[in-house]
């Protein structure tokens, strides 16, 4: 029984440098793809016939259908999971996507949902060597923060393109609100036909501001992307002029998105603790914690737990939660029954 628990605690450990490899084979196959993109396909897809719109579609479209190809190939390689909802409401004509920007692939995700779509992205973008080939083919905007990216923004939406926009210009700070520049909410009122906010959560963080790729989380992170209801912003529009409506339209998303974000980091309960760390304890890396239900047998037919990991948990969680369990008890084994009766279970013990 030693041996099994010594087994059982590296599988967790052993997950993390798969995922730590899976990482970096993720970022070296990006870099060389867009090396690839540059020197290779899109000098091909140049040669075929039409005018300089075909060339940008087809050069957006294949972006698009390879920046989804890598999100397909880190979920199946078990470097993170990932929820999109209202994804439908995406992609339509002169429609300018507001996304909050808490991690590196935020614009991989969002480009990734739409064939034909336009980006304001960082200006380094366009001097990286293994970026500057696409992003110059697709047409992007860079964000040198003059009038003219913000003409070229809003002619882009009244030419009926689609526009994804960070408005925090980075990434967001850890541990810190959202703060949004005014150039979005300016670029909606000149040239936008309705705003589409989009909420973006990662969870476990990880790729952040300032952190390296190699800096991975304990376990698989997920990635939570939820789209809201349209803004009208001809409303803000009729608020006064264009310095004062912009101003307003800015505070408006800037306040949407920190109810939204706070809605989404409120207090987890022991149920949704307990789930994670189960997950954590027994390397259940091909799950999420919203994947096990509260009254899902644990063991045999439902999760599919076995004696090896009932103490390997117990150990957990008489560890975190700072209780005694008795294995020989007789009652000990209905407590473990599921994780509404585990979390009864240390509520009780907790109080007592």
């Amino acid at each position: 029984m030693e041996l099994a628990t010594q087994a059982l605690t590296d599988k967790p450990r052993d997950a993390y440098y798969w995922r730590l490899l899976a990482t970096a084979a993720s970022f070296f196959l990006f870099g060389v793809g867009g090396l690839c993109l540059r020197l290779l396909v899109f000098p091909l897809l140049s040669c075929l016939p039409g005018s300089a719109e075909q060339h940008q579609r087809r050069a957006r479209h294949t972006i698009s259908r390879l920046f989804w190809f890598f999100v397909r190939l880190m979920q199946r390689v078990g470097v993170l999971t990932y929820s999109v909802e209202g994804a439908e409401k995406l992609g339509r004509p002169g429609q300018m996507i507001v996304a909050n920007h808490p991690s590196l692939i935020d614009v991989v995700f969002l480009i990734g949902l739409m064939r034909q779509t336009n980006c304001v992205v960082k200006q380094s973008l366009f001097q990286n060597p293994f970026t500057r080939g696409p992003v110059r083919d697709a047409g992007y905007i860079s964000n040198d923060g003059s009038a003219d990216m913000l003409d070229a923004a809003a002619d882009a939406l009244r030419a009926g393109q689609t526009l994804i926009i960070f408005p925090e210009g980075t990434r967001t700070t850890p541990g810190a609100a959202p703060a949004f520049h005014r150039g979005g909410a300016a670029i909606a009122l000149r040239g936008a036909t309705i705003i589409t906010p989009v909420v973006i959560k990662v969870s476990p963080t990880t790729l952040t501001k300032a952190e390296p790729w190699y800096r991975i989380p304990k376990r698989r992170f997920h990635f939570s992307l939820r789209v809201g209801a349209d803004i009208e912003p001809q409303a803000f529009a009729a608020l006064g002029a264009a310095p004062q409506a912009s101003r307003k339209l800015n505070d408006y998303l800037h306040h949407y998105f920190i109810k939204e974000l706070a809605e989404d980091e409120r207090p987890k309960s022991l149920e949704h603790e307990i789930k994670e760390l189960i997950i954590e304890a027994l390397g259940l890396e091909d799950i999420s914690a919203d994947d096990i239900g509260s009254e899902q047998t644990l063991f045999g037919e439902g999760l599919g737990l076995d004696s090896v990991d009932a103490l390997e948990l117990g150990l957990a969680i008489q560890k975190t939660y700072g209780i005694k369990i008795d294995a020989d008890a007789k009652d000990t084994r209905n407590h473990f029954t599921n994780v509404a009766s585990l979390a009864a279970f240390v509520t009780a013990r907790q109080a007592a």
